[in-house]
């Protein structure tokens, strides 16, 4: 009697801890995914969320949710993930054993779904993009309603055939540039992710007023008007900044930085303002002390253009100090 009374008090525990660690066991395993047997995704990232129902708290659901588990390359084919794999990446994401149970089927079969669109459709979305570069970009600085540019797809237009998810496209740098014949690579984004890379083949032109070149000119003239008559131009190779104006300072002020050709488009890197303080120079200084406007004659120790930051010496002290260019004879003290 003593022995079973012992045998049934060790039953007793025994029943009294499977029921406690077992009821734990089964509260653990709150998180229920279960697996159909075929699955369909429109993005090429397969995540846990896109081909299982997932059972449980928001907290572990978002994780579980987003767990990847694999990724499409291309549409052309299937993908069977086991349950075994799925387990595996689940417990990589930081849950134990204890912590999900899969259900379903032992593999699920995933396809892809896909959908066409058209290099046209792709080409009308970025075209605006392309035209308002030219606009934007301080390489050109060039105003709205006096400048037209001419985009056209050179290219026979076709299918591109990609996932089904949201897609986007951008353009992949500025082969654009400047315009003329130019292969535009374009990058496609399926639900944010890059998927792939298209060229489209265009062919770009320019149409504005502007100014050209009556005469050929040499390095260092100064630049005149009288030199100068207004031409609307259609070109496929855009120059940088291009003058458009004759109240430009450059054109005003400024002198040709070599020697060009009658008939040339005239463009702000073809001219220079004129070095009006040379090293060595006695010119004054203006400068503000107290208050106190004050002038001191210094020696210039760099040569300098209108509001060209140069160093200068007193004349008297020997002090160096930077200064701003004012004119050929006058500089104001900036340090």
């Amino acid at each position: 009697m003593k022995n079973l009374s012992v045998t049934m008090v060790l039953f007793m525990i025994i029943l009294v801890f499977l029921g406690v660690f077992g009821s734990e066991r089964i509260q653990a395993a709150e998180a229920v995914i279960h697996l159909p047997e075929r699955a369909e995704v429109t993005s090429p990232e397969i995540y846990l969320e896109n081909i299982a129902d997932i059972s449980a708290d928001e907290a572990e659901k978002d994780i579980i949710r987003s767990i990847k588990i694999d990724r499409f390359t291309n549409l052309h084919s299937s993908k069977n993930l086991s349950r075994r794999l799925i387990e595996l990446h689940v417990r990589n994401s930081g849950f134990s054993r204890e912590e999900f149970q899969i259900t379903g089927a032992e593999e699920v079969a995933v396809e892809i779904k896909s959908r066409n669109i058209s290099e046209s459709a792709v080409f009308s979305e970025l075209k605006e993009k392309i035209e308002g570069y030219f606009y934007e970009s301080s390489e050109y600085s060039l105003p709205a309603g006096e400048f037209t540019t001419t985009i056209e797809l050179k290219s026979d237009p076709e299918e591109i055939l990609i996932p089904a998810g949201e897609a986007e496209v951008k353009l992949s740098g500025t082969n654009f540039d400047r315009g003329g014949r130019v292969q535009q690579p374009i990058d496609v984004f399926i639900e944010g992710e890059r998927w792939d890379r298209i060229f489209l083949e265009l062919f770009i032109e320019h149409e504005f007023e502007t100014y050209k070149l009556g005469e050929n000119v040499e390095r260092g003239q100064r630049v005149d008007d009288d030199q100068l008559f207004q031409e609307r131009v259609r070109v496929s190779q855009l120059p940088q900044k291009p003058i458009l104006s004759l109240e430009d300072e450059l054109v005003q002020e400024g002198e040709y930085t070599r020697d060009y050709n009658a008939g040339q488009i005239l463009t702000a890197d073809m001219m220079e303002m004129p070095i009006l303080i040379r090293h060595g120079d006695k010119i004054s200084g203006r400068a503000s002390e107290g208050g106190i406007n004050i002038t001191v004659t210094v020696i210039a120790r760099d040569r300098g253009r209108l509001s060209d930051i140069i160093t200068v010496e007193n004349s008297m002290s020997g002090e160096r100090k930077e200064a701003r260019v004012l004119s050929e004879d006058m500089v104001e003290i900036v340090d």
